[in-house]
């Protein structure tokens, strides 16, 4: 799922995720907000505390290489911060590539 269609998918939600009113501003809100569009659920605790330490890390990385997050945001319009979005296109990469999304029972 890591195909060009599918990491577009990715920057959409990032955007929403980062965009939305109903997401809140803090890093926790918005982690909780993209688990609840993916999965139609509440997230639990946990999931959120694993979504914040990935984004964190993630942001980090961008901010130290600001040509890798350029790649991952590709062009931004909306005057989005690239380190900060391509953080959360990771974060939404990755909520969009777990098995319960992939996997209805």
């Amino acid at each position: 799922l890591n195909d060009p269609a599918s990491f577009e998918a990715a920057r959409a939600l990032a955007a929403r995720i980062t965009g939305e009113p109903g997401a809140g501003q803090t890093t926790r809100s918005r982690a909780a907000f993209g688990l609840k569009l993916v999965l139609s659920r509440d997230a639990l605790p946990a999931e959120v505390d694993r979504l914040v330490a990935l984004f964190e890390g993630e942001r980090a990385h961008y901010q130290a290489s600001a040509g890798a997050a350029a790649d991952v945001v590709g062009p931004v319009t909306d005057g989005a911060a690239t380190p900060e979005r391509a953080a959360w296109t990771i974060v939404a990469n990755v909520l969009l590539n777990l098995d319960e999304t992939v996997t209805k029972e």
